[in-house]
């Protein structure tokens, strides 16, 4: 309510004065919804006090007024900026010049900054940075991408916290990057400290020096990397950056490659990336569904190596072959560990599995599993009973999604209490005028 008011009279507010970081944040969503960030605005975020600048659509910032926040905050260590189409070179320098100590780094939209650009920001900032996600950034390729890495590979900076730990990238995101092909993405092998080259085992698998946290290089810390929609990438280049940077990935996130085969999940993830908690595979149109099933079973032996590791979060919105067996093989490898599933828009399954995925993600009937998030919107077989069935699968059950699921009626979704779910918790469902 006190973020509210303050948006709803934000041309009054002459400074925040010492307030915390989250609740400028929450001011700056709620500002940004109703795109009243502007020049004027956006000074109430900016100063040499701040460590962190979130600003979450810049939309009406022109390339002057975005150069005021590196002008203004030299002592960020967090920078994230949406809708930022007017950013440009002389922009981006100015961060170059004054904001050395970044550690995370988010920019959506800057697709006038060149790649010699992004070169020559990563290769001046004075510390590594741990976060970089970069979307729409149109001109990003070779020098760019090297230049980051060449900036993970320096010799070790501080962590900030005086105990001299080293900084490295733990997260990096890649989406809509038209001009990242199969040379850029090479530079990123680098990062697991192994080479796109380096020998394999007998058995295919990366040598014992990419699995060992310890020993592996730098790169081995990325934990959650994201490529989307990239523009000429192959599925050899993806393969080859995943057997470097693989064994320690936590999340992995390959969206929207509809060209992308099954070989990707075969001999790339099923053999190099034991260790994974999130696996988005979302628009990946071309995979079929005998590959998942065959990539699920293969990774399901290489993740038993691995005790601890567990699948808690599985998209595979769009992948449009997916079908009964493919997600039966789901269910049963790793139904009672999803805490959210997306089969969204997968019109191929039928009732019958999707009565599996209740029974598994429940530990056949018992209502015990794990699951939270469900988006079964699209899939027309999802009728009130399949419905039922998955409603009261989990006791943990929150958030389910039926956009587009015609065959679902007021009876399942709208009767007296709403939906529960295996402990009798009200579960909220999304995408129907009967919620």
């Amino acid at each position: 309510m006190c973020m509210q008011v303050i948006a709803e009279n934000i041309e009054q507010v002459e400074a925040f004065g010492d307030i915390p970081d989250n609740v400028k944040r929450g001011i700056a969503r709620i500002l940004s919804r109703r795109r009243q960030i502007n020049k004027n605005t956006m000074n109430l975020f900016i100063g040499p006090e701040e460590h962190s600048v979130e600003l979450f659509d810049c939309a009406r910032l022109d390339s002057d007024a975005l150069s005021q926040i590196g002008y203004m905050s030299m002592n960020l260590r967090i920078l994230n900026l949406s809708d930022c189409g007017q950013m440009t070179d002389s922009a981006l320098s100015i961060f170059a010049d004054t904001c050395k100590h970044l550690t995370s780094l988010t920019l959506k939209g800057p697709f006038l900054v060149t790649d010699g650009a992004f070169a020559n920001l990563f290769s001046r900032l004075e510390t590594r940075l741990e976060e970089v996600y970069l979307e729409n950034a149109a001109k990003l390729a070779d020098k760019g991408l090297n230049a980051l890495v060449e900036m993970c590979m320096r010799g070790g900076d501080g962590g900030g916290d005086g105990k001299g730990e080293e900084r490295v990238l733990r997260r990096l995101g890649l989406n809509h990057c038209q001009s990242v092909t199969d040379g850029a993405l090479k530079h990123l092998c680098r990062l697991g400290g192994v080479g796109c080259d380096a020998p394999a085992n007998g058995e295919g698998e990366p040598g014992p020096e990419a699995g060992d946290d310890d020993e592996a290089g730098v790169g081995a810390r990325l934990e959650s990397l994201e490529l989307g929609h990239l523009g000429g990438t192959s599925d050899a280049a993806i393969v080859e950056l995943l057997a470097a940077v693989g064994p320690g990935l936590r999340k992995l996130f390959l969206i929207g490659f509809p060209e992308m085969t099954d070989s990707v999940l075969q001999t790339g993830i099923a053999p190099h990336c034991p260790r994974l908690d999130t696996l988005s595979l979302a628009h990946d149109e071309s995979l079929s569904d005998a590959g998942l099933v065959a990539f699920f079973n293969a990774w399901h032996d290489t993740r038993r190596r691995h005790p601890g590791a567990r699948l808690a979060r599985l998209d595979l919105t769009r992948v449009v072959n997916l079908g009964d067996a493919a997600l039966t093989t789901v269910a049963q490898l790793h139904g009672a560990d999803l805490e959210s599933l997306s089969i969204n828009s997968l019109d191929d399954l039928t009732g019958d599995a999707l009565r599996s995925l209740a029974a598994a993600v429940g530990g056949g009937g018992g209502g015990g599993g794990r699951l939270r998030e469900l988006d079964v919107s699209f899939v027309r077989a999802c009728d009130d009973d399949v419905f039922a069935a998955l409603a009261a699968a989990s006791a943990m059950l929150e958030r389910v999604a039926v956009y587009g699921c015609n065959r679902l009626t007021e009876v399942a979704l709208g009767g007296v209490g709403g939906v529960r779910n295996a402990a009798g918790r009200a579960v909220r469902v999304v995408g129907t005028e009967f919620a």
